[in-house]
């Protein structure tokens, strides 16, 4: 038998490797994932929060407030990017990963962590939407960092402590993270041993919440509640179920296999000491079953969720005999999964192309110069600054509400645009070459697609004061006309 030693050089060398792994898979989704929308409007808003606006008052943001605070402090020092965010956003991850690793080897050993290792770094989908520049890497590890304190066995102030604040960033990341949350709350109150505990347990994590959120609803209770309730829940996009359920298969296709073999394990355990696992299953289970309630949902929605149902699917299989044999078919079956199941799209070196589109734009603009586009990240690059109202990149109009509540949400309408334009101050306009979803396209909240007759004008208006000076893959650049003041 290895020593304990022996064993130990083992697990940190399964861990090294499988983060590595992870890694080697994340910088090539850094460089090459095909660009998402939103993540224009997660750096702009840390870029404006980190020059002292407040959120939802100052400017558009559609998501709860933590992510620009943090991921505006680590831009801050690394500098604000696409590919830095993006970079970011994959610490997170590999933050995530180790976290996970360690927590099931203290249950399951060096096997759980090969198994832990494996589920995430050939889980292409997860690893690239967990890089991307949005909400669901730091989400999932404060969601997973809360699990962990729920796991603790010792019931204390610190483990109360630890869930309330994280708990409390957790749902300060993306508010649909709750109903995993609100499990968790409720069964650590319920598992609380005194009277005492109990009503801290109870207490604590609405105070940390309330600390967090309260501010920004103060600062601006009408835009707080449109841009993370309102804007939500008002959209009309629908989603087929037939879509949805394949797009959480692809996410993490081996994951779903370790559920079904922890969830079959049940009738040969004693409950009492698979019933941690069990109910971390159970919180974040309650999360993904929520998302494909949802007439919108993607895939990419149930990425929190994920590590939290690893490390308690494995935390049951570990208490039977027979885990390692268990075990090593939930890792065939994401090594299968890879083989056979389709990657996420690509877009290769999408960032050479939005560097290439940001020097263009610098070089023939001024400093002063802002830029009204549904790219914001091309005016970061650019050092540039955005016009006013472009923050929410291509959620940035409106056609569904009057002119005053347009501009108290710092929002578009079909007019504002237009003597925007006119107005000429733009040094550049940013759009794609062609009239799609990500050119002032849709109108919020519902995300239909404005009507083309009300933009027209403002279309009009960008190619009579502006010159085609640029196009690059989806991108169009529109340069001052020299006879512009």
């Amino acid at each position: 038998m290895p020593s304990s030693h022996a064993k130990r050089l083992l697990t940190i060398g399964i861990m090294a490797l499988s983060v590595a792994s992870y890694i080697a898979v994340a910088s090539y989704y850094v460089l090459n994932g095909e660009l998402n929308a939103d993540e224009d409007f997660y750096c702009i808003a840390a870029k404006r929060v980190m020059s002292g606006k407040i959120l939802y008052r100052d400017f558009a943001y559609s998501q709860m407030p933590v992510i620009p605070y943090v991921n505006g402090l680590a831009m801050r020092l690394a500098g604000y990017g696409f590919v830095k965010q993006r970079a970011i956003n994959a610490m997170w991850g590999a933050i995530t990963l180790i976290i996970a690793m360690v927590l099931v080897d203290r249950t399951a050993g060096w096997p759980g962590s090969v198994t832990c290792g494996c589920m995430f770094a050939m889980s292409l989908f997860w690893v690239h939407f967990t890089c991307l520049g949005k909400t669901y890497a730091l989400a999932g590890l404060f969601l997973l960092i809360a699990g962990a304190a729920f796991y603790r066995e010792n019931h204390d102030l610190k483990k109360i402590g630890l869930f309330s604040i994280t708990a409390a960033l957790a749902v300060g990341s993306r508010l649909t993270v709750v109903p995993a949350v609100a499990v968790l709350w409720i069964l650590l109150i319920v598992q609380s041993p005194t009277a005492k505990q109990r009503w801290l347990a109870a207490i604590l994590p609405a105070v940390a919440l309330c600390c967090l959120i309260v501010p920004f609803y103060l600062a601006s209770p009408e835009n707080f509640w449109f841009w993370n309730i309102e804007y939500h829940v008002g959209t009309t996009y629908y989603r087929s179920w037939r879509d949805t359920l394949l797009d959480h298969y692809w996410l993490a296709p081996g994951v779903l296999a370790l559920i079904l073999l922890a969830l079959a394990m049940l009738p040969f355990l004693r409950m009492k000491l698979a019933i941690r696992g069990l109910l971390l299953v159970m919180a974040a289970m309650t999360g993904i079953v929520t998302q494909l309630s949802l007439n919108s949902s993607y895939g990419e929605n149930s990425v929190p969720f994920l590590a939290l149902t690893t490390v308690g699917a494995i935390d049951i299989i570990a208490k039977t005999q027979f885990a390692q044999w268990i075990l090593a078919p939930s890792v065939l079956a994401a090594a299968l999964a890879l083989w056979l199941n389709p990657k996420p799209i690509e877009q290769p070196r999408i960032d050479k192309t939005i560097n290439n589109i940001a020097q263009f734009v610098k070089a023939h603009t001024n400093p002063s110069d802002t830029i009204l586009t549904t790219f914001p990240l091309i005016a970061i690059q650019a050092e540039r600054d955005v016009t006013p109202f472009c923050e929410m990149a291509k959620f940035c109009l409106t056609t569904e509400m009057d002119e005053d509540r347009a501009k108290r949400l710092h929002l578009f309408t079909p007019k504002t645009l237009l003597e925007v334009v006119e107005s000429q101050e733009p040094g550049a306009i940013v759009m794609t070459s062609n009239y799609t979803r990500w050119s002032f396209y849709l109108t919020v909240p519902s995300i239909r697609q404005a009507d083309l007759e009300l933009m027209r004008p403002a279309f009009r208006a960008m190619f009579d004061l502006y010159e085609k000076s640029m196009t690059e893959d989806l991108f169009l650049v529109l340069i001052r006309k020299p006879s512009a003041p």
